[in-house]
């Protein structure tokens, strides 16, 4: 058990590095190209750019029960869209409902995640997203999803987005609050 968990935060560290790794050097090879293309004007600067904390409250609804979480994150531009990179907890609704039995069954998920812009509009954004983590303190899961937010006023959105987990599509739905740095 030791030995795999070693593992598992092995690959944690090195898929957050990695990540983190490749939005600073897009980030830099993108201001070497811009002050190539604009020589007097002012120099792009990934510490001019905008940075906010993301507080994200959320429902997943699975074939086996309701599952609430919160997410934590930190946000920044990227060469290819924003980036946020953060912590998340889940727990399931109903403990009852839930069979511990089956190979299915979580109670607890917890784990880091990536997000990355793909589309954002003036109200509407989609985020291509990963969360990667532990289930019930045992077992490792990698959760893809598509997340749709639309902005009701400028720090709070609305969030609906599909997922999937243990071979079986998940809907989402949530409210996130932007904290500017």
């Amino acid at each position: 058990m030791k030995t795999q968990t070693q593992t598992l935060f092995s690959i944690i560290l090195f898929s957050t590095l990695s990540l983190w790794i490749e939005t600073h050097v897009q980030a830099q090879n993108f201001s070497y190209f811009d002050s190539l293309a604009m020589e007097d004007e002012k120099k792009y600067s990934l510490s001019d750019s905008p940075k906010s904390i993301h507080v994200n409250y959320y429902t997943e609804i699975t074939n086996m029960s309701p599952k609430t979480g919160v997410m934590i994150g930190y946000s920044t531009p990227g060469y290819v869209g924003d980036w946020e990179l953060g912590g998340f907890y889940q727990a399931s609704s109903h403990y009852g409902q839930d069979r511990p039995q089956t190979l299915d069954y979580e109670q607890s998920f917890y784990g880091l995640f990536a997000s990355c812009t793909l589309i954002d509009g003036n109200a509407v954004e989609l985020d291509l997203q990963v969360r990667t983590g532990m289930v019930n303190h045992e077992h490792f899961k990698i959760v893809p999803s598509v997340l749709g937010k639309v902005r009701v006023i400028d720090r709070l959105s609305l969030n609906a987005g599909l997922s999937t987990r243990s071979m079986s599509l998940t809907l989402m739905g949530g409210l996130t609050w932007k904290f500017r740095s």
